[in-house]
């Protein structure tokens, strides 16, 4: 005799592609869009920004500083990174 455990675990997996029906296929992301943590190819580019104003910084202030003098959102992490690459950290 199953438990009422197992009576419950076999209704949730039959009802499990029921409880969350598929989007219409106007409604879809197409499905040639890109990784969302991919950065756009320019912000690399700006790195030169780094390089000419902010190579004493290092990569929290100059990603504080890009932000609030340029409008240029970019983690300290990538900018850490952009730093490294540029020999100035």
């Amino acid at each position: 005799r199953p438990s009422a455990r197992d009576v419950m675990r076999c209704c949730a997996a039959e009802m499990a592609p029921h409880r969350n029906p598929p989007l219409p296929p106007q409604l879809q992301q197409p499905k040639t869009a890109g990784a969302n943590s991919k950065l756009d190819k320019t912000l690399g580019a700006r790195s030169a920004i780094v390089r000419e104003r902010y190579a004493d910084f290092g990569p929290t202030l100059a990603a504080e500083k890009l932000a609030e003098h340029d409008g240029l959102t970019v983690s300290r992490e990538t900018l850490r990174k952009w730093m490294a690459e540029a020999g100035l950290w």
